[in-house]
């Protein structure tokens, strides 16, 4: 995206925070942008809300999310980019 150019939301945005959040997206993290755009028109899932919230938090660094040291979190064990674990068995 050029810098300058005007970043739209895909459907009603007007709160100037948001707007801000989608100006620095287009500058940070371009390739998720279309996300942003999506959470604040309300055109998208809880969990690809709660990935944008996180991927905000981690500097927009899918490998920080897999390392987020913020167990306080509340949206911590929702978090995107976790390794599956391998299925454990029960003993009988």
């Amino acid at each position: 995206m050029k810098p300058n150019s005007p970043v739209h939301p895909v459907g009603p945005c007007d709160h100037p925070a948001q707007l801000r959040q989608l100006q620095q997206v287009a500058q940070d993290a371009p390739s998720r942008l279309k996300l942003f755009q999506r959470v604040y028109a309300w055109q998208t899932s809880p969990m690809e809300c709660i990935k944008a919230f996180c991927l905000q938090c981690n500097g927009y660094q899918e490998a920080s999310i897999r390392g987020c040291s913020a167990p306080a979190c509340a949206l911590y064990r929702l978090r995107p980019y976790q390794r599956k674990a391998p299925p454990t068995t029960v003993s009988k």
